[in-house]
């Protein structure tokens, strides 16, 4: 299987998910078995437009002619029930397919970049824990996702061990990281921006003794953060940053503050 060291995920109509499941998969093996082509369309429709979803699966039944592994397919995907937002209701559907890479996930284990953009119904990603190798991982303009790792998952301190870039931006509903501190032993920057209901960091006591350099956000967000432990925050302070947009109209109303009191200095000398 070759390598894959980056990848960038933005959601397809379920049209455009289809034809490219159909492309990838091969017309030889959809038209060896007469049930095929529809249990191929419902295993297509299962992952919700995720390119991610989509190549992992076309990798593992490209060539598989024997419709009961198809089904078997199907059951895989029914074991894990990551939550994706549905209209106007959520609905329980595995379209991070945790379940079924942990056994087929040798695609992910390369992985090193991450770029989730417009995924507007997904709710989690949790098969990351599936990419141990992970160096940079974004997330923006998701406007459902609640929790990046999922609560369920059973405790891994080596989450995100090897993560070293953190950005998230414009997720108006993320809550979650993950639900117990970890280590971050090589993180660097984390960078966020709206992520209004984000209220903790799943950092340790350790995390600021590591490689860490910088955390970028807006000032509001920095004070509203809730710490177990007000030890933890103190030691993360030194490490804060304002968000340039913030820096920039920050300097410009005191370039202006200091314009009007040198014209009303001016002034009262004349």
């Amino acid at each position: 299987m070759k390598a894959q060291k980056s990848i960038e995920v933005t959601c397809l109509s379920s049209e455009a998910a289809w034809t490219l499941f159909q492309k990838e998969v091969g017309e030889e093996t959809l038209k060896s078995h007469p049930h095929i082509p529809r249990l191929a369309k419902i295993v297509a429709e299962e992952c919700k437009g995720l390119p991610l979803a989509l190549i992992t699966l076309r990798r593992a039944m490209a060539g598989e002619k024997d419709p009961s592994n198809w089904d078997k397919v199907l059951q895989d995907l029914s074991k894990f029930p990551a939550e994706i937002s549905g209209e106007g209701e959520r609905t329980q559907r595995d379209a991070t397919l945790r379940n079924y890479i942990a056994t087929r996930g040798n695609y992910f284990r390369a992985l090193h970049e991450v770029y989730i953009d417009n995924c507007s119904k997904l709710l989690n990603l949790t098969w990351l824990v599936c990419a141990p190798y992970l160096e940079e991982l974004t997330i923006e303009d998701c406007e459902s996702i609640e929790q990046v790792i999922c609560y369920g998952v059973e405790e891994k301190l080596d989450i995100f061990s090897r993560l070293k870039y953190l950005k998230l931006n414009n997720l108006p509903r993320l809550k979650s990281i993950y639900h117990h501190p970890l280590p971050f032993s090589s993180l660097e920057i984390i960078k966020v921006y709206d992520c209004k209901s984000l209220r903790s960091l799943p950092f340790d006591s350790n995390t600021s003794n590591n490689n860490l350099k910088k955390i970028k956000g807006e000032t509001s967000w920095w004070n509203q953060l809730e710490w177990n432990d007000e030890t933890i925050k103190h030691s993360f302070t030194p490490y804060f940053q304002i968000h340039e947009a913030e820096a920039y109209l920050t300097d410009s109303e005191e370039s202006e503050i200091d314009g009007i009191d040198d014209m009303q200095q001016d002034s009262a000398s004349n």
